[in-house]
């Protein structure tokens, strides 16, 4: 990845974290490492964990014949805060756009406007 590209995915995380009030925002490639994050709350790596484990079953999902596609998955922590994880394919190649929040935040439209920007560069 030029480093270009890396600074546009860091411009694209930190606008959704920011204008968002995000803790924290990370995109997660193929292998389940994290590509770029952006934070102020210290998770990074709890999202790296989380989406490692994530990889397996979502990869078994979009190959499954019954024709699942898996957009996302939102867990809900005991101390009020949200952990989102929304999938999305770029030329065969499988990402994850990860969130950390507050529980009553609003989160489907910063992530569905930061994804159709990654997709874009990513392509």
């Amino acid at each position: 990845m030029s480093e270009n590209l890396f600074d546009r995915i860091a411009s694209v995380l930190a606008r959704i974290g920011g204008d968002s009030a995000f803790e924290e925002v990370a995109l997660v490639g193929e292998d389940g490492l994290i590509i770029c994050s952006w934070g102020r709350g210290g998770q990074v790596d709890l999202l790296n964990l989380i989406s490692l484990q994530l990889q397996t079953p979502i990869a078994e999902l979009r190959r499954d014949s019954t024709g699942v596609e898996l957009d996302e998955i939102v867990a809900t922590a005991r101390g009020g805060m949200r952990y989102c994880f929304r999938f999305f394919l770029v030329d065969g190649v499988d990402y994850v756009l990860s969130a950390v929040f507050p529980r009553r935040r609003p989160y489907r439209r910063a992530t569905g406007r930061a994804i159709g920007e990654l997709k874009r560069l990513l392509s």
